[in-house]
C-alpha cells in the first residue's frame, strides 16, 4: 500500500492508496471504503433548532404587541373626554358635547342648537315638553335620509324616550338630503314636571354604535 503509484501492475483502491498486484487477486478483503462524516444529521437539528427559537421570539413580540394594544384601548375607554361620568347609558362610542356644538356620525354633522322646558306648547298642549332646535347636514356623497325619530331623550328616570308629535309650527320632518344638504327644525318631548339631568340622543346609523349626546338640565 501506497501514496502514490509504485508500478504499471499496482492499483488504486476507493480509499485513495495504492496497492500490489497480489493485493487485488488474492481473495483478500479490500480495505474498507472511507465512512462518511455523520455531522449532516447535526447540522440539520441546529438549523432547525434555529427557526424555532426566532419563531418563538416572533410569536413573544406578537403577543406582547397585542397586549400593549389592548391596555391601550382600556386606558383611552378610562380618558376617553367623550364620555360623560354623569350618563349612566353612555357608551365608549359616543360623543357629548355641549348645546349649540356638534358631532359628525356616519357622514352626517348634527347639532341641537337650543334645547328648553316649556310648560305648554299650545293651549291643547301643557303637559311640560323639552323642546330642541336642531340642525342636521348630509357630509356623505350620497343623498342619506334624515328623521324625527333619530332623536331620544334619555330623563332622569333611566327612560329612553321618542319624541312626540306637537302641533307647533316648524317641527322637524322626515326625507332625503342630497350630498350637502342640510335641514334645521323643532325636535320635542313630553317630560312632564320631571326636573333633573336629561340627554338629547342622536342616533341616524342603526348598524353603528356611535351617538351625539347633548345634556339639558332642566
Amino acid at each position: 500500500m501506497s501514496d502514490t503509484q509504485q508500478g504499471p501492475e499496482s492499483w488504486q483502491a476507493s480509499d485513495g492508496k495504492w496497492y500490489a498486484p497480489q493485493a487485488q487477486g488474492s481473495g483478500g478483503a479490500l480495505p474498507p471504503p472511507p465512512q462518511k462524516k455523520k455531522g449532516g444529521c447535526l447540522k440539520v437539528g441546529l438549523i432547525l433548532l434555529g427557526v424555532l427559537v426566532v419563531l418563538g421570539i416572533i410569536g413573544g413580540v406578537l403577543v406582547s404587541m397585542a397586549a400593549d394594544e389592548v391596555v391601550e384601548d382600556l386606558e383611552s375607554a378610562t380618558e376617553n373626554k367623550a364620555v360623560d361620568p354623569s350618563n349612566p347609558d353612555t357608551e365608549r362610542e359616543d360623543q357629548n358635547v355641549a348645546i349649540g356644538d356638534t358631532v359628525e356620525l356616519s357622514g352626517y354633522t348634527t347639532a341641537v342648537k337650543s334645547a328648553n322646558f316649556q310648560g305648554a306648547i299650545s293651549e291643547f298642549e301643557e303637559d311640560g315638553y323639552l323642546v330642541a332646535d336642531v340642525a342636521i347636514a348630509n357630509r356623505d356623497d350620497e343623498a342619506q335620509p334624515f328623521n324625527y325619530f333619530d332623536f331620544k331623550l334619555q330623563t332622569p328616570g333611566g327612560q329612553v324616550i321618542d319624541p312626540t308629535f306637537a302641533s307647533t309650527d316648524g317641527l322637524l320632518q322626515s326625507g332625503d338630503l342630497i350630498k350637502g344638504g342640510s335641514v334645521t327644525g323643532k325636535v320635542i318631548w313630553e317630560v312632564g314636571a320631571a326636573k333633573g339631568d336629561y340627554f338629547v340622543i342622536y342616533k341616524p346609523d342603526a348598524f353603528n354604535a356611535a351617538r351625539g349626546l347633548w345634556k339639558v338640565t332642566i
